[in-house]
């Protein structure tokens, strides 16, 4: 997978020695600083997520049953609701970066951290 920036509902192409793959880029306002409610902010990821998705990146993200895992409940219930996918996350720290679901999804929360996805081979 090649990780592109851009600005939002763009379409980025990355070239891979490989292929051509397409990432997508979107933007949902995150619902801190009276931007949006937290009901329209996980309506408006629900609404970006379809079999497609495999990597979501938000700001602040869901929240894990264990103590210490801060987030956003409602997001986490959404996410394990559908297709497991990799969610990254920052805004707060966690006693451990990488947590999964029961879906099979990941959360990677990148809080102070630094992460590089790359295309690779399977071995």
């Amino acid at each position: 997978m090649a990780i592109a920036r851009g600005t939002a509902n763009c379409p980025i192409r990355s070239q891979s020695t490989a292929k051509r793959r397409q990432v997508r880029c979107r933007r949902v306002i995150s619902p801190h600083k009276d931007r949006r409610t937290e009901p329209d902010y996980v309506t408006a990821i629900e609404e970006l997520l379809d079999d497609s998705v495999d990597l979501l990146l938000l700001h602040d993200g869901p929240d894990h049953p264990e103590p210490g895992f801060r987030g956003c409940s409602a997001v986490r219930a959404s996410l394990e609701s559908r297709r497991p996918l990799l969610t990254i996350r920052g805004h707060a720290h966690w006693p451990r970066s990488l947590v999964g679901q029961p879906n099979g999804g990941q959360v990677l929360n990148a809080d102070a951290q630094v992460f590089i996805l790359s295309e690779g081979t399977r071995r």
